[in-house]
């Protein structure tokens, strides 16, 4: 290849080795040699100068260009006041393509310009690095290559500066034409103005003459305006006469539509209190069925004793029923005939076979087995089962761990001692869950309990005893022992017997196979090796600290250390009973209707729904008091239930039952009106002076008062106790009010603390009434006037 035949790419090519050259030296100048090879990745100096490329030397100026001082001061130039530097960056990037176009288009000659161009490019970054011998080289390979003549370059000029001129006078005609075009629309709009000039005054013409025509007709409406005013003056003289006459009508109207209001009004109070005392008497109904099934469950067994706790005077959702030392067998047949879902917790395994065989084929094939072994799937079917009907008990050997959640299961019964008190309490957990009244039942036999523990397994004497009775048998049998020798020959329980054996195999004393028992050579175990002695100690341990807490303590101390266990608020638990408001209510029932369906001029106040809204909370003393009911009492249930005697028959006659007792000294000024209308009504018993209460629109708001303090709490009735809540509740807001949920199983209630005085600060009571009845008034009045 020949510079005659592709001048342009040689020229370059001579031009670029210059460059190369001569840029690696300027970069070394700036740059240590150990760093451009780092920088490059070139295994030694010997091969730096050979290897190096014109990309290369682009890479190291852009990589230190952020920049190092050394190139900033290479390539600091001044350009009139202002300092900057010379992009070397973009121009050795620039070469570097010169460079590409060279090496891609091989055997192809290169363009003149972009030869030039590179040539620049060249001698510039060569004079700016001050390498003024590579630049003169440069130059001469440019200037042998272009030899253009001044002359040639001024032509070019020329033609240049023409070509600018020709293209200006041709934009200047294009703006003239539209110039032209832009007049003749003016000239246009010029015309149509002036046509709508002549047509507007043609309009203003018209508008003259109707003018003149309406200064005529103003004149001639005057005239008549005159006489109507005439006439007007007559007609307002026989409008104000019957504006009196209207005037008096209308007074008489809304004299009318007020005594209207007003009966309106007090209709719907007497049908509101009808429907509060309706309700209240539905609440009444509903308990007097759960006292009713407690006096049926009650009158189970035929002790001369029947002990429940809390009593039945008082409403409590959970009861203890003292049976212990029951006959079992005719105080579970007679409890499962009230076909009511029931749990029956027993001893072991073994007593689940004995006590289904006790209560016979009939009953044992609608009752369910649960032990230890279930999981919990097959445990929540059972309970299903048992919830739905399809059986009416389960007996149980141990806890229920799916029984947390609220459930429908009404009685659990402790058939024998439990192994440990915390087993005790574990099984005692469900009945807190119940969504209905629930009963602890108590029919465990001490004697009968503890005594079948030590036969089932027997203590280290009698195995000491058992094992040589044991090689006797096997030296008379020929090694072989048949079972049934063993419990005609053994003065020891067949339980015993068995677990004995169970101990033995344990300890590999013996092997037990279809043919009979066979002592083995003695392994040197000790008896202490063996799960099955250990276990059965462990459970007879705990029987006996079992029986000390179940016999040695009065079932009120079962219940108060049950709660205490269960962390269980004795407040949500026992409430007052309202067996003995049942003819109160249902006076106020009778006469609310009466009084609906009577003229609305019969409608009395607010009180005569309420006059026994009031009833108190008795004391664990006098519950305690009351724990017991006599044979006689039980006898008379019986022959009630047997008669079919109504529930409020019942309730009736145990309120006749009451004697009469003194009356509340605190409650007394509240009640007699001394301090506001809202709470006055008959007299509260001593015996009753927890609280009093007063109820609107199926919301109690009742008064409470303990030894140490007093609050107002209040209940919602009925269905969506909580939803109510949640929206009567925005009434109170808690910047003013001071409250706290305190809601139960059964109820939807909020309380509103008041003072921390109480009935023993006897010298603060009117300060206590005057502070309790104005915040129940308050929170009455504010739920009466609400619309929610």
């Amino acid at each position: 290849m020949s510079r005659a035949n592709y001048s342009n790419r040689e020229a370059l090519n001579d031009a670029l080795k210059v460059y190369l050259q001569a840029m690696y030296s300027f970069v070394s100048e700036c740059l240590d040699e150990q760093s451009i090879r780092d920088f490059l990745k070139l295994q030694s100096s010997d091969d730096l100068m050979e290897d190096i490329e014109v990309k290369d030397i682009a890479n190291l100026i852009k990589s230190y260009s952020y920049w190092s001082k050394c190139f900033k001061e290479k390539f600091k130039i001044i350009d009139r006041d202002n300092t900057r530097y010379y992009d070397a960056r973009s121009v050795t990037s620039l070469i570097v393509e010169g460079r590409n176009q060279l090496s891609h288009q091989w055997l192809r000659e290169l363009d003149p310009e972009f030869t030039r161009t590179q040539l620049f490019f060249i001698t510039d970054i060569l004079g700016k690095i001050k390498r003024s011998d590579a630049q003169r080289e440069v130059e001469v390979i440019r200037d042998e290559l272009f030899n253009d003549t001044t002359e040639q370059l001024v032509t070019i000029g020329v033609e240049d500066e023409k070509a600018k001129y020709e293209k200006s006078i041709a934009e200047m005609e294009k703006r003239l034409a539209s110039a032209e075009k832009n007049k003749k629309k003016l000239s246009k709009q010029i015309v149509d103005n002036a046509v709508k000039l002549d047509e507007k005054t043609e309009e203003l013409e018209k508008r003259s003459e109707q003018l003149v025509s309406a200064k005529l007709s103003k004149q001639e409406c005057e005239k008549q305006r005159d006489s109507i005013s005439k006439q007007l003056k007559k007609v307002q003289t026989a409008h104000s006469a019957c504006k009196e006459h209207i005037t008096t009508i209308s007074n008489q109207l809304t004299t009318a539509e007020t005594e209207r209001d007003d009966y309106k009004e007090r209709f719907e109070t007497a049908s509101r209190k009808r429907e509060e005392a309706e309700t209240e008497w539905q609440a009444c109904e509903e308990s007097l069925i759960a006292m009713r099934k407690l006096f049926t469950i009650a009158a189970i067994g035929n002790q001369t004793v029947q002990v429940v706790y809390p009593p039945i005077q008082t409403d409590s959702t959970i009861r203890i029923l003292d049976r212990r030392n029951v006959e079992k067998k005719n105080y579970l047949l007679e409890l499962l005939e009230q076909k009511q879902p029931t749990v029956i917790y027993v001893q072991s395994e073994e007593r689940i076979d004995q006590l289904l065989a006790l209560v016979g084929p009939e009953k044992a094939d609608v009752i369910g087995e649960h032990n230890e072994r279930i999981s919990e799937a097959e445990e929540r079917e059972i309970l299903e089962k048992l919830q739905s009907g399809e059986l009416i008990a389960v007996v149980s050997n141990t806890a229920f761990s799916t029984l947390a959640s609220p459930h429908r299961i009404e009685h659990f019964v402790f058939c024998h001692l439990v192994p440990g008190l915390d087993e005790f309490f574990r099984q005692c957990t469900p009945a807190f869950a119940s969504e209905k009244h629930a009963y602890l039942h108590l029919i465990y036999n001490s004697e009968q309990d503890i005594k079948g523990l030590d036969q089932k397994y027997p203590d280290r004497k009698t195995l000491e005893k058992f094992y040589p009775e044991l090689r006797k048998l096997a030296e008379t049998n020929g090694d072989l022992i048949r079972p049934e020798s063993l419990y005609n020959e053994l003065d020891i329980a067949k339980q015993g017997i068995e677990t004995g054996l169970a101990i033995f195999e344990e300890l590999q004393l013996l092997e037990r196979n279809d043919e009979g028992i066979r002592l083995l050579p003695p392994a040197g175990n000790k008896l202490e090796a063996s799960e099955i002695y250990r276990r059965g100690e462990q459970i007879k341990n705990g029987a006996a600290d079992f029986q000390a807490f179940q016999f040695e303590q009065s079932i009120e101390q079962i219940w108060e250390a049950l709660l205490k266990e269960l962390n269980v608020d004795n407040e949500h638990i026992l409430e007052a009973s309202r067996v003995y408001e049942v003819r109160a209510f249902q006076d106020a029932i009778e006469d609310s209707r009466a009084q609906s369906e009577s003229s609305t001029d019969a409608v009395e106040d607010d009180n005569a729904v309420d006059s026994e809204d009031a009833v108190a909370k008795p004391t664990l003393k006098s519950a305690r008091a009351n724990a017991k009911v006599t044979e006689e009492d039980v006898t008379e249930i019986r022959s009630r239930s047997a008669a079919g005697e109504s529930d409020s028959e019942l309730a009736e006659a145990d309120s006749e039952k009451k004697p009469e007792v003194k009356q509340s000294e605190f409650w007394q000024p509240i009640r007699a009106g001394e301090f506001g209308e809202l709470f006055t009504g008959k007299p509260v018993p001593v015996s009753n002076e927890g609280w009093i209460a007063k109820t609107v629109r199926n919301i109690g708001v009742c008064l409470y008062l303990t030894n140490q303090r007093c609050y107002v709490q209040v209940y919602f009735h009925g269905a969506n106790g909580s939803e109510r809540r949640e929206k009567i509740m925005t009434l109170f807001p808690k910047s003013e009010y001071t409250y706290a949920y305190r809601d139960s199983s059964r109820e939807t209630k909020v309380q509103f603390p008041v003072l921390d005085k109480g009935r023993k600060d006897q010298d603060d009571w009117d300060e206590i009434r005057e502070k309790l009845v104005a915040m129940g008034t308050d929170i009455y009045n504010k739920i009466d006037a609400s619309d929610l």
